[in-house]
């Protein structure tokens, strides 16, 4: 009966304590972001925990600039807006890529968008993206991807 119990416990609290991961992911047609919002939702997150969000941006040989500017609006069910802009140098002085190529021929670059984020309210989430570069179409980016850690 004890060990019965105690089964119960642990599958409980396995239950409980299993993190909620999850990537949301943008594939851009000819490698090209024109001036269109990227809207990435998530049906699902809770104001139990704390998420860490960050985002992966995919580029390739052909991307034109020293850096890479973004804008983030957050937006849920009750109305609550988060506003943020970011940027990352991906380029050195010499106009090479800072980071290496990967095996697939990507330039893979990582934005802190929020270490440790709590929603307020339970429910979806939409997280648009606006990329802030001075060309209206910007060549050489493959994707985005938005990862929701759970903490």
């Amino acid at each position: 009966m004890r060990i019965a119990v105690l089964s119960i416990l642990f599958l409980l609290l396995l239950t409980n304590c299993s993190k909620q991961d999850v990537e949301l992911k943008h594939n851009f047609k000819n490698n090209t972001w024109a001036m269109d919002k990227v809207q990435l939702e998530y049906n699902n997150l809770d104001n139990e925990n704390a998420y860490k969000l960050i985002l992966e941006v995919s580029l390739l040989d052909k991307y034109n600039s020293d850096d890479f500017s973004i804008a983030l609006t957050q937006q849920n069910d009750d109305g609550e807006t988060r506003f943020s802009s970011y940027s990352v140098e991906v380029k050195d002085k010499m106009g090479d890529f800072i980071n290496d190529k990967n095996a697939t021929g990507q330039y893979k670059y990582k934005i802190m968008l929020n270490p440790k984020a709590v929603f307020y309210s339970k429910g979806r989430y939409e997280f648009n993206f606006e990329h802030r570069m001075s060309t209206a179409f910007v060549k050489g980016i493959e994707s985005i991807n938005l990862k929701i850690i759970q903490l």
